[in-house]
């Protein structure tokens, strides 16, 4: 419940991307395309090249009001 909280309180909001992909070339399968592009769900254990990452390593230009945990 501290965790809806967070997103449920007056002046926040939730940003949801929807993402596709082929699993099925083998390209990259699901456990690649959840470590190493989406990243850890805790930033600070992310790739920095990953979503997360880039957003822990940039949370201040993107307006964040703090560092993502």
């Amino acid at each position: 419940m501290k965790m809806r909280f967070e997103y449920t309180r007056p002046g926040t909001s939730v940003r949801l991307y929807s993402v596709a992909w082929n699993p099925s070339e083998n390209s990259l399968p699901w456990a690649r395309f959840r470590s190493e592009l989406i990243g850890a769900t805790i930033p600070s254990d992310a790739p920095p090249a990953s979503i997360r990452g880039t957003i822990l390593a940039n949370w201040l230009q993107l307006g964040l009001p703090a560092e993502p945990y």
